[in-house]
């Protein structure tokens, strides 16, 4: 019996994208679970072929944001090449170590920040590689550091100015040390 030959065909499956952002506060590239998951990272995909951001059937870009699981997520994707674009505070934070070695994929940051421009405006952000999305990919991670700025304010002066008000050759009272020929005065 021949199969339903005026039956429509099966659409194409659509596939999903999805991952975690997360706080690496230990700077290691591994999320772990003493770590703080982030809420409010804003995730878009940018298509390949299309050169340009996924967009819905009315032309709006698709833009998805991590939940208060850190947790994104892409519905309803066609088989094909994406990258995906975090955007957040870049003056805060930066992301951590991409693809750490010895961590599973699973638990490890697949992004590195780089400067793109997408409809001629440029932006810095972490992106991911190209995936070549052909089934269901769900450890699309962002593991997020906080930046450090280095604190001139702090003792360092007044260790300069110590070495700089102690000669070598005296301690910290000012007396000569031994070993040493003293002073002249």
């Amino acid at each position: 019996e021949p199969d339903q030959p005026n039956k429509p065909e099966q659409s194409e499956k659509l596939k999903e994208i999805s991952g975690f952002a997360w706080l690496d506060s230990d700077r290691d590239g591994e999320m772990d679970q003493r770590e703080n998951l982030l809420e409010g990272i804003k995730v878009k995909l940018y298509d390949v072929s299309t050169q340009n951001y996924l967009k819905d059937n009315k032309g709006n870009v698709i833009i998805t944001t991590t939940d208060k699981y850190g947790k994104y997520k892409f519905t309803d994707i066609k088989e094909g090449l994406y990258i995906v674009i975090f955007e957040y505070d870049t003056e805060e934070y930066e992301p951590t170590t991409y693809l750490a070695e010895g961590i599973d994929t699973a638990r490890n940051s697949k992004v590195v920040l780089k400067k793109i421009s997408i409809n001629g405006e440029e932006i810095t952000t972490a992106v991911t590689d190209t995936i070549n999305v052909k089934e269901n990919i769900s450890d699309i991670n962002i593991g997020l550091k906080e930046k450090h700025e280095m604190d001139l304010s702090c003792p360092c002066r007044s260790i300069l100015f110590h070495l700089k008000a102690t000669p070598i050759n005296r301690d910290e009272n000012g007396k000569p040390l031994p070993n040493h020929p003293k002073p002249k005065d």
